[in-house]
């Protein structure tokens, strides 16, 4: 049984739902097939625009439970909602984010998750989440069977260090933006390096620059 369906924009299509075997010519009642033909599968599949099975969409072992919602990023992402609380035989509560090939995004853990099923995925402006279905609570925390994340909350927070020395409350403001408090006593001009939740290091040279100017004079400004 298929419950959901994504069209990507290159026209795959991406299919979800409670089923383990795929054949583009397999009936199960009344119309013989030919048995040869079917791939077992795990409730999540990508076909080709002809309705055959992409088989660049590598699931390995993929989710242990039924996928009732699928959501596709513009960075060609995709977010997977359901019953599951496995992927890959790795703990993710009803909610994960796949790479294009259908790998796992480790960069994308949704911690405690869900305390049951997901059953819709809506991607809102800022790259914010909104999700729904059967739960009551999102990461140990009471919510009504809907609730809405932030563009990185489930994604472990990026270390930036200025020359030497690491930033404390680091904030992301949205997938290209962050705040976090410098280092004490930083000055002059410094590199900057990010380090992402998967390890992917990038840096900024000399891309840090303060100048201690002083204290503030009141009074009116000289001519």
């Amino acid at each position: 049984m298929i419950w959901t369906t994504t069209l990507q924009p290159d026209g795959k299509i991406l299919i979800g739902g409670w089923f383990t075997l795929y054949s583009k010519t397999f009936s199960l009642f009344g119309v013989s097939f030919n048995q040869n033909n079917i791939i077992f599968l795990r409730h999540l599949a990508r076909l080709n625009s002809g309705g055959f099975l992409d088989k660049t969409f590598n699931l390995s072992i993929g989710v242990n439970d039924s996928v009732a919602a699928i959501a596709l990023q513009p960075d060609s992402k995709i977010l997977i909602g359901g019953i599951f609380a496995r992927y890959d035989d790795v703990p993710r509560e009803h909610l994960v984010r796949l790479n294009p090939d259908g790998s796992l995004d480790v960069g994308f853990d949704s911690e405690k998750g869900t305390n049951f099923g997901i059953g819709t995925i809506i991607l809102q402006s800022e790259d914010k989440i909104l999700i729904s279905g059967w739960f009551n609570e999102y990461n140990g925390i009471p919510v009504k069977r809907i609730a809405r994340m932030n563009p990185t909350l489930g994604s472990k927070l990026p270390t930036v260090i200025i020359g030497e020395n690491n930033c404390t409350n680091v904030v992301l403001v949205s997938s290209r933006q962050l705040t976090c408090i410098i280092p004490p006593n930083t000055k002059g001009t410094k590199d900057v390096v990010v380090i992402n939740s998967a390890g992917q290091q990038a840096t900024l040279a000399n891309g840090f620059t303060y100048i201690d100017i002083g204290p503030l004079i009141s009074g009116d400004i000289l001519s």
